[in-house]
């Protein structure tokens, strides 16, 4: 981008404070952005007319102009994928966690050692995630140091913003799929250096959970981890009740899942672990303390029956908490699916105490669209630690949007938006375009998909082209 832009129009972002109600709606606003991706200034031009700034400070800028029908939004933030398991989207989703491992994931990933694989899944997966709207990504790779770095390659290449882990695994796999302990924690040193020669794309350290990570080797990560202070980390946790148990055999000697990994040095406030389902107390308590990140899944918790995620007791306890595809145990790419997932699967938990006749308290009251947007953008970035990179339009941060339109012919939202004054006669002229915005962002989380989305932006750079070469 060799001008900076303008993008002008309405727009919706979440603010810097979760809350029921923290979504900004801005239905007459312009979004000024440096040649350099970030964002200059933010005007709600509804408040102050600040148009005329417009054809003087920024009048070389490219402009964008919004359609009635459009809206800009924050790019999402998928804290939780795993690359190479694109291959099997929407496959063996009648099989427990365990099971499904070892019947679909370990032998597709082993494959991925063949790098001609690795290239035609991974661009498919970054692709599709791009064109489902997510601008930030966070994958897992394979226990392969050639094909992670091919997925890096290939994610800036298309132009996403992404964290990338060489997957770390040294037992209860199979043996064709299964790293030697020493050997494992040297190729992440090497991987770790491998990175160094990248912009948009960072390493991520990924023990891929306690059950195929020996204690060894999840120390010799929180030495790497020690070593490189600025690296974040994933892994998973109690995402299926037959890998709790599992994990308190392997470790007799921890009281709990979570103390596995804060004994061995790898829980911490650059920390993503995804699912946390049947955490119990104390180590929400645990989570808390050292500011980890629980990564919410709700595809993959619905489809491979793991159970529900009380977000709203996470929130109450002061947990971080992000949101994730999952894929493929979730079997959509979208973050908007995993959005409205999140929105049933809290919506499910805030009647347990019905089913379980108790009464009602504050961990029963399932959050807004407003929460799970939130956890969707800021949330992730906050997990990844770059809340004052990306997340929502503030001056200062990297513009990474997507402009979407409910109004196309071949997708599945009407928006009606032509009967507006017909069927709302008692809505002031004033407040009819911020109750369209309203409805219509409301329309788009609920029924919208990629058909919806018009551009994507990542560091102000529109990358749409690639998507479809």
């Amino acid at each position: 981008m060799k001008k900076g832009l303008i993008v002008i129009g309405p727009f919706v972002h979440a603010l810097d404070k979760l809350s029921a109600k923290c979504l900004r709606y801005c239905s007459k606003g312009a979004i000024i952005v440096g040649n350099d991706g970030t964002i200059e200034r933010v005007l709600d031009m509804k408040q102050n007319d600040d148009s005329a700034l417009l054809e003087t400070q920024w009048k070389e800028y490219d402009r964008i102009t919004l359609k009635p029908s459009q809206i800009v939004i924050p790019g999402m933030i998928d804290t939780h994928a795993h690359a190479p398991q694109y291959f099997n989207c929407g496959l063996g989703l009648d099989m427990p966690l365990l099971e499904w491992l070892n019947t679909y994931t370990f032998p597709v990933e082993s494959k991925f050692k063949d790098l001609q694989i690795a290239i035609r899944v991974y661009t498919s997966c970054v692709r599709r995630s791009l064109m489902n709207g997510t601008t930030t990504s966070v994958y897992f790779g394979t226990i392969h140091n050639d094909a992670t770095i091919l997925l890096a390659k290939i994610i800036e290449e298309i132009g996403q913003r992404a964290y990338v882990g060489k997957v770390s695994m040294d037992r209860f796999a199979p043996e064709y799929y299964c790293e030697e302990t020493h050997q494992g924690i040297d190729d992440v040193r090497k991987f770790m250096e491998q990175m160094k020669h990248f912009n948009m794309v960072k390493p991520i350290l990924t023990p891929r959970f306690a059950v195929s990570c020996s204690e060894e080797m999840m120390k010799g990560l929180a030495e790497i981890y020690n070593e490189y202070n600025d690296v974040p980390i994933q892994s998973h946790i109690s995402e299926n009740t037959g890998e709790v148990k599992l994990v308190s055999e392997l470790f007799p000697s921890n009281t709990s899942y979570a103390e596995v990994y804060d004994k061995v040095g790898l829980l911490n406030e650059k920390t993503i672990l995804a699912h946390g389902v049947y955490l119990t107390d104390s180590e929400i308590e645990l989570i808390k303390e050292r500011r980890s990140t629980i990564a919410h899944c709700p595809l993959s918790n619905f489809s491979l029956c793991s159970g529900v995620l009380n977000v709203r007791k996470l929130i109450n306890r002061g947990v971080k908490v992000s949101m994730g595809t999952d894929i493929s145990g979730g079997y959509s790419s979208s973050m908007f699916n995993s959005i409205r997932n999140t929105l049933i699967a809290t919506a499910s938990a805030s009647t347990d105490h019905i089913r379980n006749e108790t009464d009602a308290t504050e961990d029963t009251v399932p959050i807004t669209i407003d929460e799970a947007f939130y956890i969707a953008t800021v949330g992730g970035a906050e997990a990844l630690n770059i809340e004052s990179k990306v997340g929502n339009f503030v001056e200062g941060k990297s513009f990474d949007a997507l402009i979407i339109d409910v109004d196309v012919k071949e997708g599945s939202i009407d928006s009606f938006n032509d009967l507006y004054s017909d069927v709302f006669t008692s809505v002031p002229a004033h407040e009819m375009e911020e109750k369209k915005l309203k409805e219509n962002f409301s329309r788009f989380i609920f029924n919208g998909d990629d058909r919806n989305i018009s551009k994507v932006f990542v560091q102000g750079r529109d990358v749409t082209l690639n998507l479809r070469d």
